[in-house]
């Protein structure tokens, strides 16, 4: 895999875990989704973590966390 940076803040190291290799995103620590305030429907939530995307929407973020 080639990554190319153009002057941006690197988000992402690599945590060496029991199932592999996964990324450590900065934003949700390497979980995958962030715990927080909605503002458009002001609500406390769980939503996927945009910057790394390990999950495909914010419902699968929730089901996730709920397991």
């Amino acid at each position: 895999m080639d990554i190319i940076i153009f002057n941006c803040r690197i988000y992402y190291s690599l945590l060496l875990t029991q199932e592999g290799l996964r990324m450590n995103c900065e934003l949700c620590k390497g979980v995958g989704w962030i715990d927080t305030f909605n503002t458009e429907d002001r609500v406390q939530e769980i939503q996927k973590c945009d910057d790394c995307n390990i999950f495909k929407d914010d419902v699968q973020a929730r089901q996730e966390v709920q397991e």
